[in-house]
């Protein structure tokens, strides 16, 4: 009987926690799925405040600082990374719809190879900056919780959206053309 009791004083708030958790996850708030408003809000983190210049995989170099002035998207992801892999296609056609303005992409592959990483470019015709984050330092240093994570900076430097998780096409157009001056017409995404 007391072990009977014991399991029921464990298992019932146990349940209790698995309905609110997944609860809040199937929560139907179409306006923000996938995207944190308020989480990361602000400035740059200090360690891209022009102290260190990246490698990407071409060989240029990328400082988020000389973008001063660009609407730049930071893309977290590895080429292991199912979900990442799902949204590859997507990032690299809205980022060529988004080429002629004043918008960047940067990925940055965490815990990744170069060999993996170049094949993972070429496969899906990845055309902006790629950068290796071999230990995830870049990641700690953006608050990175989980992959594919996206981040959205303004022209001023200054991070306005999270996204968390894989993106439509629409939701990327949409979220770019609310930071951009550069309305475009969206209505037939």
């Amino acid at each position: 009987m007391n072990r009977l009791k014991a399991l029921f004083i464990i298992l019932i708030p146990s349940l209790i926690l698995v309905a609110i958790v997944t609860f809040g996850f199937l929560k139907e708030d179409k306006k923000n799925i996938g995207v944190n408003n308020n989480f990361a809000l602000g400035e740059i983190p200090k360690y891209f405040d022009g102290e260190l210049i990246m490698e990407a995989t071409s060989g240029n170099e990328v400082n988020l600082q000389k973008l001063k002035g660009k609407i730049v998207l930071i893309d977290f992801w590895s080429s292991w990374c199912a979900p990442c892999i799902a949204e590859a296609e997507t990032l690299a056609s809205t980022y060529d719809r988004w080429n002629d303005y004043d918008i960047e992409f940067i990925g940055i592959a965490i815990w990744d190879t170069e060999p993996e990483v170049n094949n993972f470019i070429k496969k899906y015709n990845i055309n902006y900056p790629i950068v290796i984050d071999d230990f995830g330092q870049i990641a700690v240093d953006f608050g990175v919780a989980a992959i594919p994570e996206k981040i959205l900076i303004d022209k001023n430097g200054k991070i306005v959206k999270k996204i968390l998780g894989p993106s439509s096409s629409k939701d990327l157009n949409n979220l770019i053309a609310e930071i951009s001056e550069n309305s475009l017409d969206l209505s037939i995404y």
